[in-house]
């Protein structure tokens, strides 16, 4: 007994496990943006690949130690090939000479001398796989606990958020319940500052959803300049110092948010009034309600799954080059998983209206926000976009906020045209673009309200946070009282919870 155990810790296990520690590194780095799901196929790809190469160099050498140290080799230059590449770059000095052509011939020769000077100098190399199962172990280590304490604190913060709904709301007694669509527009920005930033003139979008029966808040800014915080408040209808300790100033704690996120309060008030809730995908694990009665997400067959963590996961490894060289590395795929998912919401919100009701439907969907996958006429970007500086992300910005200010009317009107009771659509920007010049670009939003009942009670200057206020008491004979507008710019990204305030210029006036 004592012998086998021996002679399995000794087995060179490392190989396998240093294939997959750039795998689980790159998600705990990612792991508030990632859904997990994400994880198991680039793993399985990333252990048969091992497997397959274990194989090969066993074959060249003869002997299953040195086969597991050379493949350990091959695999870590093959894992950080992308992100030497992406340093280099980054270093402004050497741009000019960092090319593919240039690394990769150098990084085979490096790997080649590597492997030359271990097979001619390391005639035993089975003593040092003791140590590499060790190394391998307390490499892996680190992302498995940074990755189990966010979780572990994630699971908890879910458990401490009172599901609570408010109470008293009764559904409509002469008509049946509306469904109730609420969709983000990540990042769409106010009419003055698309015209000035963008240059782009929405008028002829805003006259369509007002032809159509839509109250537009021409004045409205947002409650807060993240995604996260405001979408916390406008669902919990409040603002965040109304929680508690949740969200203390200076802690930089926010892990709190996807729970108050995905356990909000607007949520389960109307599921206690009898409405199926109904969620789509949205590329982000902190806004992903996974436990919706009804959550719609793509089709994933092995290749059309393609999703954002493998497309990261590709451009950090030698695969950047094929990447960057337009050669496709997955087939009968032409475009991106952000794209497809896009058209996908689209379009499924068309014929959500047929089934059976009343629904809640949340859509948070990142148009016009980058990756900046679309051209102003819908079809696939297919060149290269940035939004690392101020002129390339407002190219793309532009192109994508032409594109969705063209389809958003052809969606509400189908909406409108194909629900047996007239609907509640509320559409909003959770902030402005990325690059402003001043907070109050940053602040305003678009806001619009489909809302046949109670659209006297709208006004210019509306947030967020009184949105379903004024829903709750026109449809739910609700008492709420409506808050004072105010918006709130966090000081940093590190601590979103410090916050300044940001006058409403329409307020001043």
């Amino acid at each position: 007994m004592k012998r086998a155990t021996n002679t399995i810790l000794h087995l060179p296990w490392y190989v396998f496990l240093f294939s997959v520690y750039p795998v689980l590194s790159l998600y705990a780095q990612n792991v508030t943006e990632v859904q997990n799901s994400y994880l198991w196929r680039p793993l399985a790809t990333s252990l048969v690949g091992t497997f397959l190469a274990l194989l090969v160099c066993r074959l060249l050498f003869k002997n299953w130690y040195m086969a597991s140290i050379v493949t350990s080799i091959a695999t870590i230059m093959f894992f950080a090939y992308g992100h030497v590449y992406i340093g280099l770059k980054n270093i402004s000095l050497a741009i000019p000479f960092v090319r593919h052509r240039l690394l990769l011939p150098i990084w085979a020769i490096l790997f080649v001398i590597g492997i030359w000077m271990i097979t001619r100098g390391y005639r035993q190399p089975e003593r040092a796989t003791s140590v590499l199962n060790l190394v391998a172990i307390i490499a892996l280590l680190f992302p498995i606990v940074q990755t189990g304490n966010y979780l572990i604190h994630q699971r908890g913060a879910e458990q401490d958020v009172p599901r609570r709904g408010f109470a008293g709301l009764v559904l409509p007694a002469d008509q049946r319940a509306p469904d109730i669509y609420y969709i983000i527009l990540d990042a769409y920005g106010n009419t003055q500052t698309l015209t000035e930033l963008m240059d782009f003139d929405n008028a002829e979008f805003l006259d369509a959803l007002r032809n159509q029966g839509f109250y537009v808040a021409n004045c409205s800014q947002s409650n807060y300049a993240s995604t996260q915080l405001s979408l916390v408040s406008s669902l919990n209808l409040d603002y965040l110092t109304a929680f508690g300790d949740a969200f203390v100033p200076g802690s930089g704690d926010d892990s709190n948010l996807s729970a108050y996120l995905k356990g909000n309060a607007t949520r389960y008030t109307l599921d206690a009034l009898g409405y199926q809730i109904i969620a789509f995908e949205t590329g982000f694990a902190w806004s992903e309600w996974y436990d919706a009665d009804l959550y719609l997400s793509l089709s994933r067959t092995l290749w059309r799954g393609y999703n954002e963590f493998e497309d990261l996961l590709v451009k950090t490894t030698a695969l950047r080059a094929l990447y960057d060289m337009n050669i496709l590395l997955k087939p009968d795929e032409v475009t991106s998983p952000h794209y497809e998912r896009v058209l996908y919401v689209l379009e499924s919100l068309k014929v959500l209206p047929s089934m059976p009701g009343p629904k809640f439907v949340f859509v948070h969907l990142l148009m016009p926000h980058d990756p900046f996958d679309f051209n102003e006429d819908g079809t696939y970007f297919t060149g290269s976009w940035s939004s690392g500086s101020r002129e390339p992300y407002f190219e793309g910005y532009r192109r994508q906020v032409i594109y969705i200010s063209k389809v958003i009317p052809e969606v509400t009107a189908s909406i409108i045209a194909n629900s047996p009771t007239p609907p509640v659509i509320i559409i909003q920007g959770d902030h402005g673009p990325s690059y402003y010049y001043s907070d109050v670009e940053r602040m305003g939003i678009l806001n619009a309200y489909y809302l046949p009942n109670g659209s006297e009670f709208l006004y210019e200057t509306i947030t967020p946070v009184n949105t379903f206020r004024i829903l709750f008491n026109a449809y739910f004979g609700g008492n709420f009282d409506l808050l004072e507008d105010v918006s709130y710019m966090s000081i940093s990204i590190d601590d979103p919870f410090t916050v300044t305030e940001v006058t409403n210029p329409c307020m001043e006036k």
